[in-house]
């Protein structure tokens, strides 16, 4: 279902409220209704709301099965190339200049950029997109369709909007996960039990961003080339795996996953979908199933804990779902975050 991933948290008790009984008053769909997906004005550059998790599952913004949730962040989004708004503000610029045979000043050259852009924006195409997630009610994992924290944070925000209050647990690593990479890759370091490297990796050399990097496709990671780069102190930040024969993937510096693949091991167990609802809740379930394998599996490789608890303090019970989160206090103004608060610490 998901090609790519990136982990988020919430308590479980807080998740399994959301999931089961909404905000306690209306269902998650009825939160999500609330703040829907509308289009972008002629006069707007974007528009964000919920939206269809699934084009095959039309007028549902949540699809549950037993534990699990999937929803959808949708935005539209007005297509303005910069180059085509500089060269008619250029334009006009120098017409206004011919005309009063002086130059322009910084202000009027800002309030002529804005008139462009608000006569070219109901003309511009609009690209629509969406960002999913999956919310487990139990384990309380809060998973975004992606591979950067600023597509979780973008869905974090949106339902804490939709709901009034969303304490989100962020993800620390108790090691060095690009030191673990490298040792994985150099043998220095045993790969965990049911874990095989794949064919894929890029290496950096040094630390700094535009520091060299080395990429490797379809070669034998423990082969020459790749030994032989690891010579040269190059670091790995991101490899090919393969979990117990039944998910391939490739991990990231920043415990994001992408290139997910199911094996056939996975895939042959699945059964036949009467309808297209069926089969979405049918691979809700299997990525459930595999990915909770794998997270556990990556808490106990790099020492994972949760921290920066954001809107509100964690209970006692929440700490020990998020494994030493932490943060500060928030107060709660409005009935509706008032009553996930009392739920996140029940």
């Amino acid at each position: 279902m998901f090609k790519s991933l990136f982990l988020t948290r919430i308590s479980g008790s807080l998740a399994h409220k959301l999931v089961h009984t909404g905000n306690g008053t209306i269902s998650m769909a009825q939160v999500l209704a609330e703040k829907p997906l509308r289009p972008v004005a002629p006069s707007e550059m974007s528009s964000t709301g919920f939206s269809e998790p699934l084009d095959s599952v039309e007028g549902k913004l949540a699809i549950t099965c037993g534990p699990h949730l999937l929803l959808a962040l949708g935005q539209e989004t007005r297509l303005l190339p910069g180059g085509v708004v500089k060269d008619e503000v250029k334009a006009r610029i120098r017409k206004i200049e011919h005309e009063r045979g002086a130059k322009v000043s910084g202000k009027e050259k800002r309030l002529v950029k804005e008139t462009v852009i608000q006569e070219l924006l109901p003309r511009a195409f609009v690209k629509r997109s969406r960002i999913r997630a999956w919310l487990d009610g139990e384990q309380g994992w809060l998973v975004v369709d992606g591979s950067s924290d600023k597509r979780a944070e973008a869905v974090g925000s949106a339902l804490r909007k939709a709901l009034g209050s969303l304490p989100v647990l962020r993800l620390k690593t108790g090691g060095d996960v690009r030191g673990i990479l490298t040792g994985w890759m150099r043998g220095q370091t045993p790969l965990p039990d049911g874990l095989v490297l794949g064919q894929d990796c890029e290496m950096l050399l040094g630390s700094d961003k535009g520091a060299p990097r080395a990429r490797l496709s379809n070669h034998d990671l423990e082969g020459a080339a790749a030994r032989e780069h690891l010579k040269a102190g190059e670091q790995v930040i991101r490899i090919g795996l393969t979990w117990r024969d039944r998910i391939c993937f490739t991990l990231h510096e920043n415990l994001a996953l992408t290139g997910i693949r199911y094996t056939d091991l996975v895939t042959g167990e699945a059964g036949e979908a009467e309808d297209p609802e069926s089969a979405a809740m049918a691979d809700l379930a299997m990525m459930a199933g595999e990915m909770r394998s794998v997270f556990a599996a990556m808490t106990d490789w790099f020492g994972l804990e949760w921290e920066t608890y954001e809107d509100g303090e964690p209970s006692k019970d929440e700490q020990a779902d998020g494994k030493q989160a932490s943060g500060k206090q928030a107060s709660g103004k409005q009935a509706r975050s008032k009553q996930l608060k009392d739920a996140g610490h029940g």
